[in-house]
């Protein structure tokens, strides 16, 4: 799993690894999925549930935290547990597909709340070829 979990005392702060912004904002968004429903990767199948994404914003950083942002939002509101992200990174746009599928209590139970992404703290560092990036989840 290109993401890990890291500790904090308060909240949950993760590490993510990808060799493209692309690669990091999808691998994002899969942590935040399996921070809030307890996912694994067996548990992603057919995604019958489908949300497009448009975002324009300064920056990466700013672009990832709207991006991360709005994943919670249609989850929350729309009751759908995202299991699949295609994601476009173009300097300050994104464009981005969310497949899902809808929340089953039973399945996607064990989890956490999170209330939003901290842009305390907040890095993207480049690392022998690789983006690093450590990001904190506020539950």
């Amino acid at each position: 799993m290109p993401y890990e979990e890291l500790p904090h005392t308060a909240d949950i702060r993760v590490r993510v690894i990808g060799a493209t912004h692309r690669e990091i904002f999808r691998e994002a968004a899969q942590a935040l999925m399996a921070v809030m429903y307890g996912l694994q990767s067996s548990q992603q199948t057919i995604s019958p549930v489908r949300h497009e994404v448009h975002l324009t914003e300064e920056d990466t950083g700013l672009l990832l935290h709207s991006f991360l942002s709005e994943v919670i939002f249609l989850s929350e509101t729309s009751g759908t547990v995202f299991t699949a992200f295609e994601v476009n990174v173009l300097e300050d746009q994104l464009d981005a597909v969310l497949l899902g599928v809808p929340f089953d209590p039973d399945v996607h139970g064990m989890g956490h709340e999170v209330k939003g992404v901290s842009l305390s703290g907040m890095r993207i560092l480049n690392k022998e070829g690789q983006n690093v990036l450590e990001i904190l989840f506020d539950i």
